[in-house]
């Protein structure tokens, strides 16, 4: 029997924690309002605060069949690299949705509603293509992925300013299939987030409140961040799954690497708020033998061989021991002991995916 799904987002006040530790090996049973008893006066915590985009947009091809693109990443070229869905909603699993009809370099992407009101009320339909400039919102396809005809590479016809503008006017944030209703896009946004780098939400920071921080902080807790821009956990095209996460770009800020040399210094633990925070920092260590303020990129994937030079812990979502993102936490506790913890969730009531419940995995 798998963990229980959420069919809604978990209360950010009502979220449970689940404490995995090398010693003592029992799992313990906690809420996540209790994150403070379990951590000593000095521990660093490390957020990523990327904000999350309305990364979902509802598209036409120049055949008039009904697209959805969801944005992945921004090129430092300004292009895009994008997933493209066939016909469907968000009801549907992403594994089970078509896929796009049959698309290539050159080819235009027609976005949002572009019909006057009067053209509306006289029943025209205006095809995207033959509507003047002012009133289209386009996006080229440069490339389609090798490895999957889901997977593109788009540059978005408008400036910089205005297709962030239209992005946020037309987008919607990625959707679950498994809850019950549509997200809004504060819904998926955390606390501190600042740029949109994020095109699904750094779930793993979404129950942290003011009130907690300050309980935190009164402790002696000390605060970090650095900026990850999230992919997508799934394609729906199983090659493609295969070679999540993809390539990813991270912002360390020097700040941050000084309060984590200052609590390795101390012999505090350093605690990452998120695998993507993991995948950040060790990435970079990975890249550069110690780790560098700035911009980077890293294509890291964490296992039970990832040898972990910056870490001790990591706050994540409660995954069932099938899917890849429990495999990430080996790199932090044994397979049997993540086992243990699962059939303990399981026990006890915990919700997985990205609107559940968390865990605590501490490696000291």
């Amino acid at each position: 029997m798998s963990l229980q799904t959420a069919t809604r987002p978990r209360d950010r006040h009502e979220q449970k924690l689940l404490v995995i530790r090398r010693r003592p090996r029992v799992p313990e049973n906690a809420t996540f309002s209790d994150l403070p008893h379990f951590l000593n006066q000095g521990d660093l915590l490390i957020f990523n605060d990327a904000a999350t985009y309305p990364a979902s947009l509802k598209a036409r091809t120049q055949g008039g069949q009904s697209i959805e693109v969801r944005l992945v990443a921004k090129n430092e070229d300004g292009s895009w690299q994008a997933l493209v869905l066939g016909e469907g909603d968000w009801r549907i699993r992403t594994e089970d949705r078509p896929a796009p009809p049959r698309l290539g370099p050159k080819d235009v992407l027609f976005f949002g509603n572009h019909q006057s009101s009067d053209e509306k009320q006289s029943g025209t339909i205006v095809p995207d293509f033959a509507l003047p400039d002012a009133r289209r919102f386009t996006a080229s396809i440069e490339a389609v992925s090798k490895f999957s005809n889901r997977f593109m590479t788009l540059r978005f016809e408008v400036s910089e300013q205005e297709m962030w503008k239209k992005i946020f006017e037309l987008g919607q944030p990625i959707q679950y299939s498994y809850l019950k209703e549509e997200l809004s896009l504060w819904s998926v946004q955390t606390l501190y987030s600042s740029l949109p780098w994020a095109s699904e939400m750094p779930s793993a920071g979404r129950p942290f409140t003011a009130e907690l921080l300050i309980k935190l902080a009164r402790k002696g807790i000390e605060f970090a961040t650095l900026t990850h821009a999230t992919g997508i956990s799934s394609t729906g095209d199983e090659a493609l799954d295969e070679k999540l996460p993809l390539n990813e770009r991270f912002f360390i800020p020097a700040k941050t690497i000084e309060a984590i040399g200052k609590a390795k210094n101390e012999g505090k633990r350093v605690v990452a708020v998120g695998t993507s925070v993991v995948r950040a920092l060790e990435g970079c260590y990975a890249n550069h033998g110690a780790l560098h303020e700035g911009m980077g990129s890293t294509g890291i994937i964490l296992s039970a061989t990832t040898k972990l030079c910056v870490v001790s812990g990591v706050i994540s979502g409660i995954h069932d021991q099938s899917e890849s993102h429990f495999r990430l936490l080996e790199a932090f506790a044994p397979r049997e002991a993540l086992i243990q913890a699962a059939q303990f969730a399981q026990k006890y009531g915990y919700l997985q995916h990205e609107f559940g419940d968390s865990c605590l995995v501490l490696r000291s």
